[in-house]
């Protein structure tokens, strides 16, 4: 029998199970990593609650977790930049390269992606939340010796907020207001601050939450639970959804400008949100979507390591695999965490 190593899979709507796993021999190209860190991420608590995401179930149990960070065990053939021993953040998306859309740079819209932990890749390919797994090179950045890997693994949602801000094409010189106080939303505020946003408002319903957002450089913060005012004033030339709360989807249509966007980055629970389409007619708004990234991860990875961006606010408590129940009962109170991680 090859080495084992222990893999968190979810089974069922709730149904976590940690298991036993024998590796399997290394590719030609691949990457054995001892997983350091991983987040859970808003999808994943999609996942663990419904089974699904989005409208998109699962049709097998599956390891989740995409946010990952770690520390290389072994290499391949053919592998030439990486190199045991080597700390990496892991991009774990996969494009093919030769589609129409990769062609164009739009790698997010790759008609044959990869993406570890999730029913949008069929057949499905399991994720991070596991002692090792094996990546291609192609996935793997080297980091210096003395990143932190916990902070590292906070560049997948730097990266979705700067494709947000990419596709509603860029922040400078806009007033953006920021919907929801979750690690995305932080990380936007971050991220509009170094595109140029001459103002950055952040609105949710998480007190402390709004707090970390203003420390991550948000000029002002509004706590809409008890404040609907900034729903009434339409002064704002980009909205970013982070929440997917349908109110707040509409509210943030009635706060922007005319001709202002709306980026939708945040998951709908449902496919069918009512909104005030008279306002998109009247205002010649535009409503874009936003799905995980192009070349913005290399970027997000630069922006942390450089400290132009400190993610480290947004991390609010780490668990071991076999803590996985406390660890989503953490991630989902948000009240009091942003971003909850496995480590090793």
């Amino acid at each position: 029998m090859g080495v084992l190593y222990k893999a968190l899979v979810l089974e069922a709507k709730r149904q976590l199970r940690l298991v036993e796993r024998e590796a399997s021999t290394l590719g030609v190209g691949e990457v054995r990593i001892r997983m350091a860190a991983v987040g859970i991420c808003g999808s994943d608590m999609h996942y663990y609650n419904t089974f699904g995401n989005v409208g998109h179930g699962l049709n097998r149990p599956l390891v989740l977790g995409h946010e990952a960070s770690g520390i290389v065990q072994s290499v391949g053939d053919g592998v030439r930049m990486v190199c045991p021993g080597d700390k990496v953040v892991v991009n774990p998306l996969l494009h093919c390269g030769h589609c129409g859309n990769c062609k164009k740079g739009k790698l997010s819209l790759c008609e044959h992606t990869i993406f570890p932990g999730s029913a949008l890749t069929v057949p499905h390919v399991d994720g991070f939340f596991r002692e090792q797994f094996d990546v291609p090179e192609a996935c793997c950045i080297v980091l210096p010796p003395e990143t932190d890997l916990c902070i590292a693994a906070l560049a997948d949602p730097l990266a979705c907020s700067l494709h947000a801000l990419d596709n509603a094409g860029g922040g400078m010189g806009k007033r953006v207001l920021i919907l929801g106080t979750g690690s995305v939303a932080a990380m936007t505020v971050a991220a509009a601050r170094l595109g140029g946003a001459l103002e950055v408002v952040v609105g949710g319903r998480n007190p402390r939450a709004l707090e970390v957002c203003v420390g991550m450089g948000a000029d002002a913060s509004i706590d809409i639970s008890s404040d609907t005012a900034p729903f009434k004033d339409s002064r704002f030339d980009l909205v970013v959804e982070t929440t997917g709360v349908p109110d707040l989807i509409a509210g943030g249509m009635r706060t922007l400008r005319k001709g202002g966007v709306l980026v939708q980055i945040g998951s709908p629970s449902g496919e069918a949100v009512a909104l005030p389409w008279a306002l998109v007619m009247e205002k010649e708004l535009r409503i874009v979507g936003a799905m995980r990234w192009n070349s913005e991860f290399d970027l997000a990875v630069a922006y942390i390591l450089g400290g132009r961006v400190d993610p480290a606010p947004i991390l609010s408590a780490t668990y071991p695999l076999d803590a996985a129940e406390k660890a989503f009962e953490a991630a989902a109170d948000h009240h009091h965490n942003m971003k909850v991680q496995f480590v090793s």
